[in-house]
């Protein structure tokens, strides 16, 4: 019949090979657990103050507070399962709903149930700040002297030179295991370029940061994102795409999650990137530390990895002639520069969500959901793609050092 030649004909999205994961360390659950149940403890008393505290909310805030229910929910349940038999579904319920059996359940439903009754029109005007706020922002973050329009012309001259567009389609199956082993042997070959060529100067180990390839939640937009780990090392989570996404956003995704991605997102997130700031930031003793490694400075750091690991070249540098790699490199850094873009166009221009989507998806080649995604949260999170703005600080330093630093290091310092 037609349903059934609609379904043959029509694209599948992109599976997550999940059996090719490796044993889980027992002892990290543990641990894990332990801290996912204490937080969970939290929850009726959180929520109880979310529903005092939130003021005439938003009907798309709403719409993504209950897909971000839906992931927690989802967290419990996994947690609660084993402990408890399953429990009937109460007459009346929504479709897929249990019945809960915990306080944390019970508070979440309780919740979701509150913001089901909310209705639009909710809330007055964009949610949004307005451009003197949202500069002023920019500037405590980053501590950045360029001005708005500066830092537009800037992002839109680096995009108008690059071809972001992607060149492959995703793959139908992705080998999860294999993702994190190829960004991990990635992040040990940049960290050992940079010990080769006397950039370090304190000691750093692969093992100082571990990768994980897992199923996204259903409304982040970042394909890479680090937390701790287990003992001292740090954890970089790679998303996976949901399985409640679209196929195009699939397909984005999977996409992005290339060998040649791999690398990049390895050298960026690992321990000559990001991780080596947020290492720093929870070792060293010294006061400032912390202040120093804000999120702009760690974010710039990553994408400045991106940018100086090919430029070595007063030793043997496996990394320096891989054009692929190279383009990859360059999609990442300029990905960040269209986020924080659409951060702008709509705090500090007005966009609308629509119209910054469009702009999104024209300046990065990604389907429109993925970059529908993204607008949501840069208006979610004003500084979305504030790394694109580090980066930029942290070359004008370089460029600084290097006119006062003979030899061939120039002003690459880590």
């Amino acid at each position: 019949n037609q349903l059934s030649d609609r379904r043959r004909s029509s694209p599948r999205q992109p599976r997550c090979r999940r059996r090719a994961l490796p044993p889980r360390n027992p002892r990290y659950e543990g641990v894990r657990a332990t801290r996912i149940t204490a937080v969970l403890r939290e929850l009726p008393d959180y929520f109880e103050d979310a529903r005092t505290s939130l003021s005439s909310p938003r009907q798309e805030w709403v719409e993504l507070a209950l897909l971000d229910l839906a992931d927690l929910e989802e967290l419990v349940l996994g947690l609660d399962a084993p402990a408890k038999p399953a429990q009937p579904v109460e007459a009346g319920a929504r479709k897929g709903e249990r019945e809960p059996r915990s306080p944390a359940l019970r508070a979440l439903a309780e919740f979701r149930a509150w913001l089901r009754e909310l209705h639009p029109p909710i809330g007055e005007g964009p949610a949004r700040l307005r451009s003197a706020d949202f500069a002023r922002l920019v500037g405590l973050v980053s501590g950045s002297g360029l001005e708005l329009g500066e830092i537009e012309a800037r992002a839109l001259r680096d995009i108008a030179r690059a071809d972001l567009a992607p060149k492959r389609r995703g793959p139908d199956v992705l080998d999860l295991e294999g993702i994190a082993q190829r960004a991990w042997s990635a992040s040990t070959r940049a960290l050992e370029l940079a010990q080769d060529a006397q950039l370090l100067a304190m000691p750093l180990y692969p093992r100082s940061v571990e990768f994980v390839c897992e199923e996204s939640l259903r409304t982040r937009s970042a394909s890479a994102w680090l937390r701790p780990g287990t003992k001292e090392a740090l954890r970089v989570w790679l998303g996976a795409p949901n399985t409640s996404w679209t196929v195009a956003r699939a397909r984005t995704r999977s996409g992005a999650l290339q060998p040649r991605s791999q690398a990049a997102l390895g050298v960026r997130h690992g321990m000559v990137g990001e991780a080596l700031y947020a290492r720093l930031a929870r070792t060293s003793k010294r006061p400032l530390a912390a202040f120093v490694g804000n999120r702009s400075v760690q974010e710039g750091f990553g994408l400045y990895a991106l940018d100086w690991v090919r430029r070595v070249d007063w030793i043997e540098n496996p990394l320096q002639d891989d054009e692929d790699l190279a383009r990859e490199f360059d999609r990442l850094r300029l990905h960040e520069a269209a986020r924080l873009l659409a951060a702008l166009e709509l705090h500090a221009e007005g966009l609308s969500l629509q119209e910054a989507a469009q702009a999104f998806a024209r300046r990065t080649g990604v389907d429109g959901d993925t970059a529908l995604a993204e607008v949501l949260e840069a208006r979610r999170d004003p500084l979305h793609g504030i790394g694109y703005l580090g980066w930029l600080e942290v070359s004008e330093l370089e460029r600084g050092l290097a006119a006062d630093t003979q030899g061939p290091r120039g002003g690459i310092r880590l």
